[in-house]
């Protein structure tokens, strides 16, 4: 468990700039140089940390949250069984789909007849939704390790 605490830690940290917002510590000259928002992140250094990972996450999330449950209820037989431990449950459908029309409107405002129209920062809420899906899909991991190991449990006192 400590693995995932310090990357909850790491990754929170990365997002909140290590502290530069909340603490109030000054930017370095070498970070302003090579960090487009001039903030202590890895994430705004390149496209490699920030928008290949983002990408890579939306399109996973959308596939396992969306695509997944549909597939489990309308063709069962299609993905194995084997896995059904961690499959998104279908709680988290509703935050998939946000999370997917947040990153269809992020791609549409670029059209040139959507320009001038740019009234929401679709980038903050999708950053949002895919937090709390994610919160949302450990926590329902913890629960079903928590429910297995008591199914398991009398088997076990001996």
């Amino acid at each position: 468990m400590s693995g995932h605490v310090f990357w909850g830690v790491f990754l929170a940290g990365e997002e909140a700039s290590w502290g530069q917002h909340y603490v109030g510590w000054g930017t370095p000259q070498a970070w302003t140089e090579i960090n487009d928002q001039q903030e202590t992140n890895l994430h705004n250094v390149s496209n490699l940390f920030d928008q290949v990972p983002l990408a890579l996450l939306v399109v996973g999330i959308v596939l396992t949250g969306t695509l997944g449950p549909w597939l489990l209820l309308n063709r069962p037989g299609l993905l194995s069984r084997q896995f059904n431990f961690t499959y998104p449950p279908l709680a988290l459908v509703p935050l998939a789909a946000l999370i997917a029309a947040c990153w269809v409107y992020r791609i549409f405002r670029k059209w040139e007849p959507m320009q001038g129209y740019d009234l929401l920062r679709p980038g903050e809420f999708q950053e949002v939704f895919i937090v709390w899906y994610l919160l949302y899909y450990a926590l329902f991991l913890l629960w079903r390790v928590r429910r297995l190991r008591r199914a398991a449990a009398p088997y076990f006192e001996g």
